[in-house]
């Protein structure tokens, strides 16, 4: 071999060491200081919260009502409408989707979105993901936190003054 060939191998071996050091540094870094196994400071919890945090109450009704299809306990019946041929609920959310499509017209897949989007299981999620400092909660600082904002012309029929 010549001695170019002997110099490449050599730097191609030393940077692939260094590269291999720095992943493992990398990962070393990222892991959790109690064996793994701590979830207090979890970013994420289960993949009814990565749902949530990536696309609010309506991608987790979502995932849900995909993951309902994928094993069967969930099929559509018609375009927009869905049925339930196994009412088997492994979670809260997946209760909560159960519960609306008894109580939704006809099966109509719109009504289950937004009764499960509005249900105490997603909103707990959101809750708790708030409450971790993970996601913006319902009490949010700012001007859409005080309400609707009045028209001039409201506020000066409801002061009494002409």
């Amino acid at each position: 071999m010549s001695t170019a060939g002997i110099i490449y191998t050599l730097l191609i071996a030393l940077s692939s060491v260094g590269l291999i050091r720095a992943v493992v540094a990398a990962g070393r870094a990222q892991a959790p200081a109690g064996g793994g196994h701590d979830d207090e400071g979890a970013f994420v919890r289960g993949t009814a919260e990565a749902a949530f945090l990536s696309g609010g109450p309506a991608r987790l009704t979502d995932a849900v009502i995909a993951g309902l299809h994928e094993d069967g306990r969930l099929v559509v019946a018609g375009p927009g409408v869905v049925g339930i041929p196994r009412p088997t609920a492994r979670n809260a959310v997946e209760r909560a989707v159960l519960d609306a499509h008894a109580a939704a017209p006809g099966g109509a897949l719109h009504w289950l979105r937004t009764a499960v989007m509005r249900s105490r299981p997603l909103q707990e999620t959101g809750d708790a993901l708030a409450a971790r400092g993970r996601s913006c909660g319902r009490a949010r600082a700012g001007p859409a936190a005080a309400g609707p904002r009045r028209s001039s012309s409201e506020a000066s029929a409801g002061s009494g003054s002409p």
